[in-house]
């Protein structure tokens, strides 16, 4: 299931469900009751207020460029 939340980023939520040894598919109810959890997930998901960003301070961004120089140089 999927929707958009008001800012516009989108929001998901799933139901999986395993086939065990037995190779018996879940009951009618049981799937009902996964997709209303997962309904109600989504719902609260489209409704959360939106995550902050967080920003480097200035030390940081500057440790991490030679930092990452150094990862990306390796061959």
């Amino acid at each position: 299931m999927s929707a958009l939340a008001d800012d516009g980023v989108p929001a998901k939520s799933f139901l999986c469900r395993v086939r065990g040894a037995s190779c018996r598919l879940p009951s009618v109810d049981t799937v009902r009751k996964g997709l209303n959890v997962a309904g109600t997930e989504l719902m609260a998901l489209r409704a959360a207020p939106p995550r902050r960003t967080i920003r480097a301070r200035p030390f940081e961004a500057r440790a991490a460029a030679p930092m990452l120089a150094q990862v990306l140089d390796r061959r």
